[in-house]
């Protein structure tokens, strides 16, 4: 049970800091999101209660919905260090 909920709480941060960017995974498996610690080894020290830090990456492309919620606001988000880029990666 610890295992799942420590997946489903690394999912939602990632999927939270990805939409603070601007951006969405890509679609299908292309977008997967790859933990780089090792969450077996990780499971043997957690703690409930512990802060958990991890480091992930994924494939993501900018989110025309974002962007539109942006403009409607006045706001706009901070672009890639490629602006004609369609697809960024989130170290």
């Amino acid at each position: 049970m610890t295992a799942f909920a420590l997946q489903e709480g690394i999912v939602k941060t990632a999927e939270n800091v990805v939409a603070c960017f601007g951006v969405k995974a890509l679609d299908g498996s292309a977008g997967d999101m790859q933990v780089k610690e090792d969450m077996q080894e990780v499971l043997k020290k957690y703690k409930l209660g512990d802060d958990l830090s991890f480091t992930a990456t994924l494939k993501c492309e900018f989110d025309p919905a974002a962007k539109k919620a942006d403009l409607a606001q006045g706001t706009t988000s901070e672009d890639n260090n490629d602006p004609k880029s369609e697809a960024v990666v989130v170290e």
